[in-house]
């Protein structure tokens, strides 16, 4: 059997007399080909991908061999946002509120799949969680996700109708589940648990995505998951986007200190306190428990201390004034 013509993809490689065509296997991987042409007879013709095996034909001397992909390890993008694959986590910041793509690759049918994703931050501290996913097919959006406020809901929008290869399914547990051409990923959301703020962990709800099979270099993936699962090669823009903004770094990096700091000053009241119920019961009864600080009055504390200082003051006047009652020889 052979492809010819434009059936025929790109030559993966080249070999010698005695080769086999397991040495093609790897390459055929690499390269995404899920089906690849090999001569046992005349190895030197190299080893050729098939594009489209339906249009193959009979041959004497090329035979037809198909690739079956090992599954990779599950990936699983949380939080804010972290990329976690293979038991490693990188962490990788996107413009905010821009849709940027993530993800490319193509169907069994030959439609092209994207993968988009929209960002919000919260500036005093830096941190990123995604608020919106996009999936378009041949640049339609045929799915749009959003997270609300609610407690752990989400917003499915469905514009389009996707193509027989594309399988999404919307859950009655909150999940969305995508499939198309061995690319799975579900959606999930989830609230920011970093804080202890009831509130605070309801106003940053975002979404969470899990591959729970990987992603397969059969389906051709290109974008940034496709480099950061280790398919394709890192470019140096997306190496870029493994470094956190330097804007503002060091003013975020002072107010986490401060907030550390005003934690910790607040625990060890705690146990200060607890300590004086142990040795006097009776007066730590009558003593009201100090009320513990909350996200937003950690954060105007932090705050403060990056305000520009305030002007001298002299006996509860300011400077200026006090410099007008002396010249008018007014008596205080």
């Amino acid at each position: 059997m052979s492809c010819e013509g434009s059936a025929q993809g790109a030559l993966l490689g080249s070999f010698n007399y005695g080769d086999t065509y397991d040495q093609c296997t790897d390459l055929a991987v690499r390269a995404g080909c899920t089906t690849f042409m090999f001569s046992s007879s005349y190895p030197v013709w190299g080893c050729r991908c098939c594009d489209d095996p339906s249009a193959a034909a009979a041959h004497a001397l090329w035979s037809l061999y198909t690739v079956q992909c090992a599954t990779s390890a599950p990936i699983s993008v949380h939080g804010d946002p972290m990329f976690k694959h293979n038991g490693t986590g990188t962490h990788f910041w996107i413009k905010e509120d821009v849709l940027t793509p993530l993800l490319l690759w193509r169907t069994a049918d030959g439609l092209v799949m994207e993968l988009s994703a929209r960002t919000f931050n919260r500036p005093e501290t830096g941190n990123q969680w995604i608020k919106q996913v996009v999936v378009a097919q041949n640049g339609t959006t045929v799915l749009d996700v959003s997270a609300t406020t609610d407690d752990r809901q989400m917003r499915v929008k469905r514009p389009a109708r996707a193509g027989k290869d594309v399988n999404i399914q919307v859950g009655e547990d909150n999940l969305v589940d995508i499939e198309a051409n061995g690319v799975r990923f579900v959606l999930k959301p989830a609230q920011a648990t970093k804080f202890y703020g009831h509130d605070t962990r309801h106003k940053y709800e975002h979404l969470d995505m899990q591959f729970p099979d990987g992603i397969s270099a059969a389906a051709k993936p290109t974008g940034i998951f496709a480099q950061l699962a280790g398919v394709q090669p890192m470019l140096a823009a997306t190496k870029e986007l493994l470094v956190e903004p330097r804007l503002e770094v060091k003013q975020r990096k002072r107010m986490g200190e401060r907030i550390s700091r005003l934690a910790e000053r607040e625990s060890q009241l705690k146990k200060q306190l607890r300590r004086v119920a142990a040795k006097n019961p009776k007066a730590a009864k009558n003593t009201k428990p100090a009320k513990a600080l909350n996200e937003r009055q950690l954060q105007r504390l932090a705050n403060s201390e990056l305000k520009p200082a305030k002007k001298p003051h002299v006996m509860g006047r300011p400077a200026k004034q006090m410099r007008t009652l002396h010249a008018s020889r007014d008596v205080w």
